[in-house]
């Protein structure tokens, strides 16, 4: 499925992509953050246990959160606020 960038609340759009994977039952949260907030993200995302996993290449600024598609809301406005106090 190709990516698709979510609207906010306020209409604007989020700084991320999502995307639908393994027959819709996986979503993949792709977005790019400083290369020093890569740790920062992984920590957060791993404090909410089982609400997803976290890829990204060494050395890079681009980030992957894969997630199970019920958890969906709560991963993009988890994503959301992060991404805000991030930049």
């Amino acid at each position: 499925m190709k990516p698709e960038t979510p609207v906010g609340h306020g209409g604007e759009r989020a700084s991320f992509t999502v995307e639908s994977v393994e027959s819709d039952q996986l979503v993949r949260l792709h977005f790019f953050v400083p290369r020093a907030a890569v740790s920062t993200t992984r920590f957060i995302l791993e404090g909410y246990d089982h609400l997803g996993v976290q890829s990204s290449e060494p050395g890079s600024s681009r980030v992957t959160w894969t997630v199970p598609a019920a958890l969906r809301p709560d991963a993009e406005a988890l994503l959301a606020d992060l991404l805000t106090r991030l930049r």
